[in-house]
């Protein structure tokens, strides 16, 4: 990984190719850049750069004085779209990293393709929806419990049901290093998955990401997690929604040949806009 100087701090990133077209890929919480490995060298081709930055508090990536997390990832993504390009740039974004994107595609037009797999953007959800309120209370009363782990210094059982939920992978079968490292990263998670379940979405903000959009999700996800993505296709004004057969919530790391046919062909047929459900 290569460390940046920043004006706002340090930025440690991945970084593959070389050329004019560059694509940005924004990892989810909890889980860096590094699984990304895969998915770059599929999409690398001559003329394109790939970087995939780690997003703050992730490897060396540290942004002065930040207080809110998203704020902090999304200085990282513009950081990331303005280091090259010819300006028919790419942004992929993951979970926590989609609604990182999301918010960074706001009043570009710069953006050749805005490619986000599972955004977790609460705000997109329907208050007068009984389906939403409870999927999304589900969600928030689980990370309520990780803070309350956190705060009597023992967070393993409700970090660990938050990680089964979203990563495919029991608690127990995970290499006892990365529960390691989760258990010390438990109070920076907290935080991190409150302020990405609160993050507010200005009304008006939605017609403001005219870059041609897929939203995806896993037909294996989280039942919260397609109704996300069902949500926050229908509020922009040029989105696919799409759902890819037999992939869960970490198809990014998993199934990298899904996710690079979904970016490739997002590049060579911009989707058509879908009716807005808001």
């Amino acid at each position: 990984m290569t460390l940046h100087e920043t004006e706002f701090g340090a930025v440690e990133a991945l970084e593959w190719g070389t050329g004019d077209r560059l694509i940005v890929l924004l990892h989810a919480l909890a889980a860096g850049p590094w699984g990304f490995g895969p998915l770059a060298e599929r999409l690398l081709r001559p003329g394109r750069r790939i970087v995939a930055p780690a997003l703050h508090g992730y490897g060396g990536t540290r942004v002065t004085g930040a207080t809110d997390p998203v704020d902090a990832h999304l200085a990282v993504a513009r950081w990331a779209l303005g280091s090259g390009g010819d300006g028919r740039s790419v942004l992929f974004g993951h979970s926590m990293g989609g609604i990182t994107a999301l918010l960074a595609a706001g009043g570009r037009d710069d953006l050749a393709a805005l490619v986000l797999f599972e955004p977790i953007v609460h705000a997109a959800l329907h208050d007068d929806d009984p389906e939403d309120r409870e999927l999304g209370a589900a969600e928030r009363a689980m990370i309520r419990g990780i803070g309350a782990g956190v705060e009597r210094g023992a967070p393993e059982a409700e970090l660990g049901a938050f990680i089964e939920a979203w990563n495919e992978a029991p608690w127990a079968d995970l290499a006892p290093r990365l529960r390691e490292r989760l258990l010390a990263d438990a109070g920076r998670l907290a935080k991190e998955t409150d302020a990405v379940a609160g993050r507010a979405i200005p009304a008006g903000f939605w017609a403001t990401v005219t870059t041609p959009a897929r939203v995806l999700h896993g037909d294996r996800s989280p039942p919260l997690a397609a109704r996300l993505a069902e949500r926050v296709a229908g509020r922009l004004p040029d989105a696919r929604l799409q759902t890819l057969p037999g992939l869960g919530h970490m198809a990014p790391a998993l199934a990298p040949d899904a996710i690079a046919a979904v970016i490739e062909d997002a590049l060579a047929s911009p989707p058509q806009p879908v009716a807005s459900a808001s």
